[in-house]
């Protein structure tokens, strides 16, 4: 196989299938008279593609080729109003979730308190305050003995004091 040989390859399998016209055609036909390998090639690729070409269409298929697109659209549009019915079913499912599930929220928290958090107590609220221990003993009356209290009465409250004095406590 020669160089124009290789050049006219494409032509060749073009004119085995039948599609070869022209200035083309009369190029390959001279080429063909002098080489006998091109010949024999044209001839494979005749019979190939015979092989694969396909039957002329019958009458039948004829009416069925017909309406194809008419029917090729109406199954397109079907099958766009089921998915849109569907999506709407999903849509509805969603929010009808979504109703119930904010309905029952109160009553499931309702009876689960310990799932609640406290609140922080309020910043208004006074501090503890440490309260004045002059105050407080001439308020007592325990310990006043002004009011007339017994010997024993005396002895406790001095025993009492001298545990508080030691820091011992009682």
């Amino acid at each position: 196989m020669n160089r124009e040989c290789r050049e006219l390859e494409v032509m060749r399998t073009t004119a085995a299938a039948g599609d070869l016209s022209g200035e083309e055609a009369a190029r390959l036909e001279a080429h063909l008279v002098a080489c006998v390998a091109c010949r024999e090639a044209l001839a494979r690729d005749r019979e190939m593609i015979d092989l694969v070409r396909l039957p002329p269409v019958g009458a039948t298929e004829s009416l069925l080729l017909a309406d194809l697109p008419a029917r090729t659209l109406s199954a397109l549009k079907r099958r766009e109003r089921r998915r849109g019915l569907f999506r709407r079913y999903l849509a509805g499912a969603a929010v009808a979730a979504a109703m119930v599930l904010a309905l029952l929220t109160p009553a499931v928290l309702r009876n689960h308190p310990s799932r609640i958090i406290p609140a922080p107590p309020a910043a208004t609220e006074v501090a503890w305050q440490e309260p004045d221990l002059d105050t407080l003993w001439s308020e007592s009356a325990v310990l006043d003995s002004s009011t007339g209290s017994s010997s024993t009465g005396s002895t406790i409250s001095d025993a009492v004091l001298d545990a508080y004095d030691e820091g011992t406590g009682i």
